[in-house]
């Protein structure tokens, strides 16, 4: 692997209303750009720092990673109860114009549950910039998890609910439109390169989104499972290797396609 050398900066958003924090990874020679999108309620590095030692695969095989913090997130400016979707729209257009302008290199996107779910929603069917597309475990049909999972009274007159346990307050507009996102909806036929890769003991089900989405997005889409890995291979040292190694196998075999 190559030699990783690591920083971090500060960002405006497109709004101007705030900064993020990235944090880069790089090694000595650079052949194009990876930007990893988190998912709900966490943070850039992702649970258990998933998203590291995936950055680091992607720094071994010639990539620069970036990884952001989403506005009320980590160390980005902004509180939790005030994200909603059109944010993490937003801070996703804001890290690929600074990456694009920063180093001026093809970039692809690595997300993660609905890291993936923003990525696949926002980067389309056709799209000359997005070189490739590394989804895991994407997440879909939120209504049948989302309030079950953390125990929410939509009922209730709160303008802001508690996420247990991580005690994270997000606000009830953002997970009313959560409970109506259907991103799967809008894919089509792509042209972009896609590795979906899904665990096989996802509680969120995520192997029946990674076929449904890999169906939509057509031919240039590939599924890869990973058996009896659960939604974050948190503790699952092994399991979180086996991507590792589907993943580089993909991006190592599909390179010389994407002429850079």
């Amino acid at each position: 692997m190559n030699r990783i050398n690591a920083y971090d900066t500060r960002i405006l958003r497109l709004s101007g209303n705030g900064e993020l924090h990235v944090h880069v990874r790089e090694g000595r020679k650079m052949v194009g750009t990876v930007i990893f999108v988190h998912g709900f309620i966490g943070n850039g590095i992702e649970n258990h720092r998933l998203f590291i030692r995936l950055a680091d695969v992607f720094v071994g095989l010639g990539y620069r990673a970036i990884l952001f913090d989403q506005y009320g997130s980590g160390y980005s400016d902004g509180e939790h109860q005030d994200v909603s979707m059109s944010t993490c729209r937003e801070d996703l257009r804001t890290v690929i114009q600074w990456a694009e302008q920063e180093f001026g290199m093809p970039y692809g996107l690595v997300g993660q549950s609905a890291g993936s779910a923003i990525v696949l929603e926002m980067t389309g069917n056709q799209n000359e910039e997005c070189i490739f597309r590394v989804m895991l475990n994407p997440a879909a049909g939120f209504d049948t998890w989302l309030l079950s999972r953390f125990g929410w009274d939509l009922n209730s007159d709160e303008p802001v609910l508690c996420a247990r346990p991580k005690g994270v307050m997000v606000s009830r507009t953002y997970i009313e439109e959560l409970l109506v996102w259907d991103w799967l909806g809008v894919l089509g036929k792509s042209s972009i390169p896609t590795l979906i890769v899904a665990s096989g003991d996802d509680e969120l089900k995520s192997d029946e989104v990674a076929r449904e989405a890999a169906e939509r997005l057509g031919q240039t889409a590939s599924v890869k499972f990973v058996p009896r890995a659960n939604h974050t291979y948190t503790c699952q040292p092994c399991a979180e290797r086996s991507m590792h190694e589907i993943v580089r196998s993909w991006v190592g075999r599909c390179a010389s396609e994407w002429e850079i």
